[in-house]
């Protein structure tokens, strides 16, 4: 696969579907949200990711483990 052409279309088709990336929304997008609470839900959601991750760990040291047995 041509992961360069790949980027390429896909680049064009986010274009196509959002609209061109213009001054005001590339302002919009950096500046970090000033809502009350905010740090609180992204502590909620970093919390999350953490333990999915450490869960999808130990079930993949598991699994290798009793395959190794075998």
């Amino acid at each position: 696969m041509n992961w360069g052409r790949f980027l390429g279309v896909l680049t064009v088709l986010a274009t196509m579907v959002t609209g061109p990336l213009t001054q005001e929304r590339a302002m919009a997008a950096a500046a970090p949200a000033q809502q009350p609470g905010h740090g609180a839900e992204l502590l909620w959601l970093l919390g999350g990711l953490a333990f999915s991750l450490t869960a999808a760990g130990v079930v993949a040291i598991a699994a290798v483990r009793s395959r190794r047995d075998h």
